[in-house]
C-alpha cells in the first residue's frame, strides 16, 4: 500500500500546522543567527579602535595573554584594558536593555515603553549628579565609586514609588506609566538645579555620563554586569506566557489563572534591578531598548518564548555595532549614547510610519 506524500501536499496546500512548525523554526533559527552574529561582533570589536594594532596581532595578544600571562606592552595594555572589557559590556549591556524593553513592552501593552519608562535614568542621572557636582556619596565607598553607586541607588527610588503606590492600590499599566513620567520629571527638575552651580569641569563629566558611554568600564564590571543581565532575563524568561497574556489584556490573563498584577510587580522589580545596575556603570544608553524589540517583533511576531531571546541578542549585537562607530569616529570617539540616538531614531519613526499604515479590525 503506498503513502502519499502528506507534509509535501499539506505543505503545498497551506497546512496550518505545517505552516506553524515552519514558523517556529524559522524563529529559533533567527535567534540562533542573530546570536552568532552578536558574539562574532563584540569578538571582532577587540581589534577596532583609534590606535592601530593588525587584526591578526590583536588575537596573537590575547591568546598570548591566556596562556602566558600579562607582559606589560602597550598593545596589550590596550587591547585587555579597553577593547576586551568595552566589547564584553556592550554585548551584556545591548542585551539586558533589550530584553527590558521587551517585557515593559509586553506588560504595560505599550509599544512606546521601554526600560527608563519607569524613571530608572532620571534616578540615576540624579544620584550621578550628586556625586559629580556635590561631591555627595550615600554608601562610605570613596570617590571612585561614588557615582557608580549613588547612580545605583537612586536609579531605584522610582521603582519603589511605583510598588509603594500599586501596594496600596493596584494600578493598572496606564498608571505605571503616569507614575513613572512623574517621577522622571521630579527627579529630572532637581538634576537640572544642580546643572546651575556646577563648574564647567563637572558639566562636562555629568554631560558626558548622562549620554551613555562604555569607554570606561574594566573587565571586572563588564563580568558583574554580564552575571546580573544573564540571572535576570533568565528570571523574566519564566514569565513568558504570562507575558503573552498580558499583552492580550488583563481579563484574559485573569481567565486564564495569572494575576495580573502580581506579574506586573514581579516583572517590574526584575526589571528596574537590571536596569539600575546598567546605567549605574554605563550612563544613560537610549533607543536600544525602544527599537530592538521593535525591529524584532516585525521579523518574528510577539510570542515572548521567541521575541524575549531574540530581543536580547539583536540588541546585543546592535550595541555593539553602534559602539563600534562610536570609536571611530573623531579623534577620541564620542559616548555610544550619541551614536545608538541617532541610528535608533530613524529606525523608530520608520517603525511608527509602518505600523500606522496597517489597518485597523
Amino acid at each position: 500500500m503506498r503513502f502519499p506524500s502528506l507534509v509535501g501536499r499539506a505543505d503545498r496546500e497551506g497546512d496550518p500546522r505545517v505552516l506553524y512548525f515552519k514558523g517556529i523554526a524559522f524563529k529559533r533559527r533567527f535567534i540562533l543567527i542573530v546570536g552568532i552574529i552578536a558574539v562574532m561582533a563584540g569578538i571582532l570589536s577587540f581589534s577596532v579602535g583609534t590606535y592601530h594594532i593588525d587584526f591578526v596581532e590583536t588575537y596573537r595578544i590575547i591568546w598570548d595573554y591566556l596562556a602566558t600571562g600579562p607582559d606589560g606592552t602597550v598593545n596589550e595594555r590596550i587591547v585587555w584594558e579597553l577593547r576586551v572589557p568595552r566589547g564584553i559590556m556592550a554585548i551584556f549591556v545591548g542585551g539586558g536593555l533589550a530584553a527590558a524593553g521587551c517585557v515593559m513592552q509586553s506588560m504595560l501593552r505599550n509599544p512606546l515603553a521601554d526600560p527608563y519608562t519607569t524613571g530608572v535614568s532620571s534616578g540615576a542621572g540624579l544620584g550621578a549628579s550628586m556625586a559629580i557636582v556635590l561631591g555627595v556619596s550615600i554608601l562610605p565607598l570613596g570617590d571612585t565609586v561614588s557615582v557608580i553607586s549613588n547612580a545605583f541607588l537612586m536609579s531605584l527610588i522610582p521603582a519603589a514609588i511605583i510598588l509603594a503606590i500599586s501596594s496600596m492600590k493596584r494600578i493598572t499599566s496606564t498608571s505605571m506609566i503616569l507614575v513613572g513620567i512623574g517621577v522622571m520629571y521630579v527627579f529630572s527638575a532637581i538634576t537640572q538645579m544642580l546643572k546651575l552651580i556646577a563648574t564647567p569641569t563637572q558639566m562636562e563629566e555629568l554631560y558626558r555620563w548622562q549620554l551613555g558611554s562604555l569607554s570606561e568600564c574594566t573587565l571586572g564590571e563588564a563580568f558583574l554586569v554580564g552575571v546580573v543581565v544573564v540571572l535576570c532575563v533568565s528570571a523574566l524568561y519564566r514569565y513568558k506566557n504570562h507575558l503573552n497574556l498580558l499583552s492580550i489584556g488583563d481579563d484574559p490573563s485573569l481567565t486564564m489563572g495569572v494575576n495580573p498584577w502580581r506579574t506586573r510587580v514581579v516583572c517590574l522589580v526584575i526589571v528596574s534591578f537590571m536596569t539600575a545596575v546598567v546605567v549605574s556603570f554605563t550612563g544613560t544608553i537610549g533607543f536600544v531598548g525602544l527599537v530592538a524589540p521593535q525591529m524584532v517583533r516585525t521579523f518574528i511576531g510577539s510570542d515572548n518564548r521567541y521575541l524575549l531571546p531574540a530581543s536580547m541578542m539583536f540588541g546585543a549585537a546592535f550595541l555593539v555595532a553602534c559602539d563600534v562607530m562610536s570609536r571611530m569616529i573623531g579623534v577620541g570617539g564620542i559616548p555610544v549614547g550619541v551614536v545608538t540616538a541617532i541610528i535608533g531614531s530613524p529606525i523608530f519613526l520608520y517603525l511608527l510610519v509602518k505600523r500606522s499604515r496597517k489597518p485597523t479590525i
